[in-house]
């Protein structure tokens, strides 16, 4: 079953999860410098029917783990879209190893990926703007706040507040997608957990 079907917003939209995961080296993993390294992988979630596909092997660079974002950098734009036909919208749910809000905007302009993710600690972001939206619409339960805010890379994103009502707690949600109910991507980034049970 399409766990997205309920959210007519999401009608144009194929949605999906992605995560770095990295696990201990095999026994017959080649030494380097004496040592045997981790080995990383990125795997997407389709958020709609929860099927699992791999993106990338990580690219090593000697000893360091490679980030996230340089290997979104690395994929073919048809990769990232998943051969999404012309015209459908794709919704990438990241966590903040997947932040580069500059090249989220080149993905957005030119081929019509967006993203969600949460803040990094210690991020300056100035309000610039206010966004409308529906206090009262239930997506929208637990909603504090719904702001656009500029980047020091000169992007402006959005940024939603959510409180979870059953323990009181704020988290905050940035996306580069200015029309979806904000409560709707507080529940995107909420089901973006399951990448990490699976």
């Amino acid at each position: 079953p399409d766990r997205l079907a309920a959210y007519p917003e999401l009608n144009n939209f194929d949605v999906f999860a992605g995560d770095g995961h990295w696990h201990g080296a095999a026994v017959h993993d080649p030494l380097t410098d004496g040592t045997k390294y981790a080995t990383g992988h990125f795997f997407g979630l389709n958020l709609r029917h929860g099927g699992v596909f791999h993106l990338s092997a990580a690219d090593q660079i000697g000893r360091l783990k490679e980030h996230d974002m340089r290997a979104l950098k690395r994929l073919a734009v048809q990769t990232l879209r998943q051969d999404a036909p012309t015209g459908r919208q794709v919704l990438w749910v990241w966590d903040k190893a997947g932040i580069d809000f500059r090249q989220w905007h080149c993905w957005k302009q030119s081929a019509g990926i967006y993203f969600v993710s949460r803040p990094k600690e210690n991020m300056t972001r100035d309000v610039i703007g206010q966004q409308r939206w529906e206090r009262d619409a239930p997506i929208n339960q637990g909603i504090v706040d719904d702001v656009l805010v500029a980047t020091s890379q000169g992007v402006a994103v959005r940024r939603v507040t959510y409180r979870n009502p059953v323990d009181g707690e704020l988290f905050e949600f940035l996306t580069n997608e200015f029309e979806l109910p904000p409560g709707l991507i507080a529940h995107l980034y909420r089901l973006r957990w399951d990448v990490e049970k699976v």
